[in-house]
């Protein structure tokens, strides 16, 4: 990962592990982690980019932000399968 310090994925890892597989929303995140919008937004891209989390639809409009380790892996799967067949 790039200009993102340990400590700070590692406190955001920690707060999404606290919340399962409710997750949060990026705003929510915000005021869990006292962190700004904008550095909160630059974590999120890189644990994102790792495949560490991923966002998913929430109530509304919103996304809420989620570990891999609680999404369905065959959703995934199922993905990649339409993919391969497409080709």
């Amino acid at each position: 990962m790039g200009a993102v310090s340990a400590e700070v994925r590692d406190r955001i890892l920690r707060i999404l592990e606290q919340c399962g597989r409710a997750g949060l929303s990026q705003g929510e995140l915000v005021e869990a982690s006292g962190y700004s919008k904008s550095w909160v937004s630059e974590v999120l891209k890189e644990l994102e980019d790792s495949g560490l989390v991923a966002r998913v639809p929430g109530p509304g409009r919103t996304k809420r932000v989620v570990l891999s380790k609680y999404l369905d892996p065959s959703v995934g799967r199922t993905i990649r399968i339409a993919l391969v067949r497409a080709s």
